[in-house]
């Protein structure tokens, strides 16, 4: 055997019947080797990031969500990551009750 020569690793990848979430279809994976199933166990594997949501309001400041969940390693029990963006930055516009009340003091 030569000295100097990397080893060779084989990685398999195999297709498991897709989890579906409320968030995204992940593709669960297994790696074959001795060396990466340690490694797995010593992180986290995380799925791919879901679609965004709809804003939480159509107006005055709102927010979007996206959520990936922890698939393999060291998870918690229905562990996910969020991340958050805002949306609908434009201020309402008054409510009619508060039209109607700015009215009546006008004419009193």
């Amino acid at each position: 055997m030569r000295k100097n020569v990397p080893a060779i690793r084989r990685r398999f990848k195999e297709n498991v019947k897709p989890i579906t979430t409320e968030y995204s279809e992940i593709d669960k994976w297994t790696v074959n080797s001795s060396g990466d199933e340690e490694r797995l166990r010593a992180r986290k594997v995380w799925s791919r990031w879901g679609k965004w949501s709809d804003c939480s309001a159509s107006c005055g400041g709102g927010s979007i969500i996206r959520r990936r969940l922890c698939v393999a390693g060291r998870c918690a029990p229905g562990e996910f990551e969020e991340q958050r963006r805002p949306c609908a930055k434009a201020p309402c516009a008054p409510s009619a009750d508060v039209i109607a009340s700015d009215d009546l003091r006008e004419t009193e």
